[in-house]
């Protein structure tokens, strides 16, 4: 895990009183086989786009998928719990200044609305919601 997924899932973690009452853990691209439902997965989605001004790299720019994942049955389904939980993860990230040494972050916003979907697997049906970030770092 880099310096910036790091400071991500501590940023996220962080929040026991309202993010993590709603979720069960926060993993980068991929949970463990026994973890708890609902719970947040990260990943870097793209990461090419650097700035340079007088032959030096300035800036880097990166895109951040985060999705709340929730298992339930196929006559429960609901979307209400982890949209409240990605809201909380937009109040967390939206502005959140972080330093990874020896850069600093200097703007994280939401690049796209949340977007919801369900993946059915036998009687399990997976609900999933989903927001992307624009990280660019100095």
């Amino acid at each position: 895990m880099n310096e910036i997924d790091a400071a991500l899932v501590s940023r996220l973690e962080g929040d026991e009183e309202n993010l993590m009452a709603l979720i069960k853990g926060v993993w980068n691209t991929r949970a463990p086989d026994d973890a708890t439902y609902p719970l947040l997965l990260f990943q870097l989605v793209s990461g090419d786009a650097d700035a340079y001004t007088l032959g030096q790299r300035v800036s880097s720019s990166m895109t951040y998928q985060f999705r709340i994942v929730d298992e339930q049955t196929p006559t429960t389904i609901s979307f209400t719990e982890i949209k409240t939980a990605i809201a909380r993860v937009d109040v967390l990230l939206t502005d959140f200044a972080m330093t990874v040494s020896p850069k600093t972050l200097w703007k994280m916003r939401r690049e796209r609305p949340a977007r919801q979907w369900a993946d059915q697997v036998a009687n399990i049906v997976y609900v999933n919601v989903l927001a992307e970030f624009a990280i660019e770092v100095a």
